[in-house]
């Protein structure tokens, strides 16, 4: 067996034993084990079952492992990558207002790209005309992204009418947790403790059940079904111009972290020779590709190599069973899913304000003495946590990039890539079918027949006040518009009450350019006429902001509040 092993990943040509190697692939799987809990939170928020993405995020990382050590031998272990994740929930879906399937979708087509570049020069050229100073931005970014979204969900950051964002209240046992969680970790990781991400995440899991801020549910069980997300994906749906946009966020960053970290745990790990080739890099690359692909099956955001695989690297990691080693240990995890179902929003925030700084560290690296190549990168790390989007934060810097080259007369330093992902992202915003109604002032019951909201707009630039009444009848929605009537589709429905959203699911009418799509971002205010959009297909939602009053339940189930 152990001849078996050592011909397998060839431990005796890289000076390494079987006991080292599963020593290294303990030591990667504790420092990147945080995935498990922070993923299916994030992702839960996009409208997926919780337990199912648990199940979906180990079995992807599982599958990613073995197929990196067995292919490329590589010790790197790969999962559902962060950032991508938050992008995938809180701007394809929550923003964008794409139902999660469609989002998965723009994530597979994403991975055929990315898999059609690592087999072909495709990668090379395009990792060689992106100004390097652009390519840091976007990891930066995403970090100062990931670290926004942590601190808003442990309440250390709240929203502030006067100043749009404050400081939280820390006389909450919940923020101050969430805090405490980070210092935890930065102290642990300071003093170099393998797992202090999961240690800090689970220390403060820990204090919330003596505080009796969550209940016990237990440690190990079966695993959840995987049946909610399993092959869940809609491609067709993808195929929309406002995508473009989210496929090639998803494609470059995927592609430029990933190029990223491998480089640097190849050099660590004495893959790269004398001469600066790095052994197998084409194999890790179809594997990392490969993996997105086959992640989006089991409803997951893109999978990518993680750059914590340089700790196991550190423990003396030097081959594919490093990966193999860490690939059974998140398959064992699956059977832990009472303890990932425990872990609140804020013992997992401070892990993500901990990986947002360390997704930071690339910003040293950037030159600061060519403004024109500086400006365009701090946008982009800037604007994509301000504008809770990469795909605009990107769009804002390439577009500040070309227009400080040409206005510096560097136009001919401007590469074909830089043009054409400008372009990309342009095009997306300037020909996106989305029409954008206004303001809702307010939503509420109205009392036509059926099943009614009356939705009224705040006063245009011009001082026209709109109000709309869509009511659901029992097969038809009817849309009045100042007196005027218009039947917009006929459907069939079910209505249901869910936390505090009510939504209901509006199957195909007739004719798919007929039916209204109404989306209501809760809390956010805004309203989309999503009418004629390529966007319409099956079992598409609206979700009003909760109202008072009792809204009248067609099925005959009766009525709810």
């Amino acid at each position: 067996m152990k001849q078996a092993i050592d011909q397998i990943f060839k431990l005796s040509d890289n000076n390494t034993t079987i006991k080292r190697e599963f020593l290294a692939g303990f030591t990667t799987f504790i420092t990147m084990a945080y995935i498990i809990f922070v993923n299916p939170q994030i992702m839960s928020e996009s409208g997926m079952d919780q337990g199912a993405i648990f199940v979906g995020t180990c079995l992807a990382a599982s599958i990613a492992c073995l197929l990196m050590g067995l292919f490329a031998n590589w010790p790197v272990g790969l999962a559902p990558g962060m950032g991508l994740n938050a992008f995938f929930t809180y701007t394809v879906v929550g923003q964008m207002g794409y139902p999660w399937e469609v989002a998965l979708g723009a994530v597979f087509l994403a991975g055929i790209l990315f898999f059609i570049m690592s087999v072909t020069s495709l990668r090379r050229w395009m990792i060689d005309s992106i100004p390097l100073n652009l390519r840091i931005a976007m990891g930066s970014g995403v970090g100062l992204f990931i670290g926004f979204i942590g601190l808003k969900s442990g309440g250390i950051i709240v929203s502030n009418n006067a100043t749009l964002l404050g400081l939280g209240d820390f006389s909450s046992y919940e923020t101050f947790l969430s805090a405490l969680g980070f210092l935890l970790i930065s102290v642990l990781a300071v003093r170099k403790v393998p797992g202090a991400i999961i240690i800090g995440v689970l220390g403060v899991t820990l204090a919330a059940l003596l505080l009796n801020l969550i209940e016990f549910q237990g440690v190990l069980a079966y695993p959840p079904s995987l049946a909610p997300t399993l092959m869940k994906l809609d491609i067709l749906g993808a195929f929309d111009i406002a995508m473009i946009s989210v496929i090639m966020s998803f494609l470059f960053v995927n592609l430029f972290d990933t190029t990223g970290t491998l480089l640097g745990v190849a050099s660590r790990a004495g893959l790269v020779d004398k001469d600066g080739n790095v052994s197998n890099l084409d194999k890790a690359l179809k594997v990392d590709s490969s993996a997105s692909i086959l992640g989006t099956f089991f409803g997951c955001s893109p999978v990518t190599s993680y750059v914590e695989s340089s700790a196991g690297v550190e423990a003396g990691g030097r081959t594919g069973l490093t990966s193999v080693t860490v690939g059974f240990l998140f398959l064992l995890a699956i059977f832990f899913s009472p303890i990932a179902a425990m872990v609140p929003a804020y013992a997992t925030s401070g892990a993500l304000i901990y990986v947002a700084i360390l997704m930071l560290s690339g910003m040293e690296n950037l030159n600061w003495k060519k403004l024109s190549d500086l400006l365009p990168a701090l946008i982009i790390i800037v604007m994509i946590p301000l504008t809770f989007s990469i795909a605009d934060g990107i769009a804002l810097g390439f577009l500040s990039y070309i227009t400080l080259k040409v206005g510096s007369g560097e136009f001919n330093k401007i590469t074909f890539g830089a043009w054409f992902l400008t372009f990309v992202f342009l095009s997306t915003n300037v020909f996106s079918n989305n029409d954008e109604l206004g303001t809702v002032r307010s939503v509420a019951p109205d009392s036509l027949n059926g099943w009614s909201l009356r939705v009224e707009f705040d006063p245009d630039e011009n001082g026209r006040e709109e109000i709309d009444i869509y009511t659901f009848g029992s097969d038809r929605v009817i849309e009045t518009d100042e007196g005027s009537e218009r039947e917009v589709s006929s459907f069939n429905y079910n209505i249901s009450k869910a936390g505090q959203t009510i939504t209901v699911n509006l199957d195909q009418g007739q004719d798919a350019d007929d039916l209204l799509i109404l989306n209501f971002l809760t809390g956010a205010g805004s309203f989309e006429d999503l009418t004629n959009d390529q966007r319409v297909a099956n079992d598409r939602s609206f979700e009003p902001t909760t109202v008072d009053g009792v809204y009248k339940d067609l099925t005959g189930s009766g009525s709810f509040t």
